[in-house]
């Protein structure tokens, strides 16, 4: 799939929700150098308050969502449409708290 792409290719946020049936597939990762993990300076459940309410700002449908919590990340899982067509392209955020510093795998 053309739009299989993730910011952490050797590992990516697994799909619990939004497509059962998505074990295994393959995710893109050549030719996409650039797409990275995103650090920020901020604790894991600011991080995800704020991406959960880029989410609904978005008029993403949320299938999922498990809060961070100490030693656990934080996940939304949510089916966001293309702006065209309205195709359903299935999203997972994972968030997670390293020294007072949140990443952002998708």
């Amino acid at each position: 799939h053309m739009n299989d792409v993730t910011t952490r290719p050797a590992s990516p946020p697994a799909f619990a929700a939004a497509v059962p049936d998505r074990a295994g597939l393959a995710t893109r990762s050549e030719g996409l150098a650039g797409i990275q993990p995103l650090v920020i300076d901020l604790d894991a459940a600011g991080v995800y308050e704020a991406a959960r309410a880029l989410v609904e700002d978005r008029g993403w449908e949320v299938r999922a969502e498990t809060p961070p919590t100490e030693g656990s990340p934080g996940l939304i899982e949510a089916t966001a449409r293309t702006f065209v067509l309205g195709f359903p392209d299935d999203v997972v955020i994972e968030i997670e708290e390293i020294d007072g510093q949140s990443t952002v795998n998708m």
